[in-house]
């Protein structure tokens, strides 16, 4: 299945986004890269593209490919961003944006379980190397096992 996905609010962040050739911007959850392709449109900074998502990488690293030098890819999730920022050197950024939420890939995708309109195992995972999906969260935790206990 081809990756489709439209950014949203796109014109809203480009506006709020003023950034300069030499900006440090942060996209942190890149999905396709719609967000980070129409900022380095715009102005050829740098881009930390992170995403859980392997096959969202795949497809930022196609459509951002002009901008290879501008864009450096992390698989990992957002809520890492202090570890991945230090990691790089990096102590400071211009702008962080976070798209929260299900891509439209993710839905329309049957095999990703997180449509109910097909008949397909329930996964639910946005990291597919995850081990737990949603069908073994389901079945197999107890009642009185709460977020505290759930792996990260």
């Amino acid at each position: 299945m081809e990756f489709k996905h439209q950014s949203v609010l796109l014109k809203e962040v480009l506006k709020y986004f003023q950034l300069g050739k030499d900006s440090i911007f942060v996209d942190g959850t890149l999905g396709g890269g719609g967000h980070a392709k129409a900022i380095l449109e715009k102005t050829p900074g740098r881009v930390i593209g992170i995403d859980q998502d392997l096959e969202a990488i795949f497809a930022a690293k196609e459509n951002l490919d002009a901008f290879k030098d501008h864009v450096e890819f992390v698989h990992d999730n957002y809520s890492n961003l202090p570890k991945i920022l230090k990691s790089k050197g990096i102590e400071k950024v211009d702008g962080i944006l976070l798209d929260l939420g299900v891509s439209s890939y993710q839905l329309d995708n049957k095999d990703r379980g997180f449509s109910f309109l097909a008949d397909a195992p329930l996964d639910m995972r946005m990291n597919q190397s995850e081990t737990e999906s949603a069908t073994d969260i389901i079945n197999n935790y107890s009642e009185s096992r709460g977020p505290q206990d759930w792996q990260d």
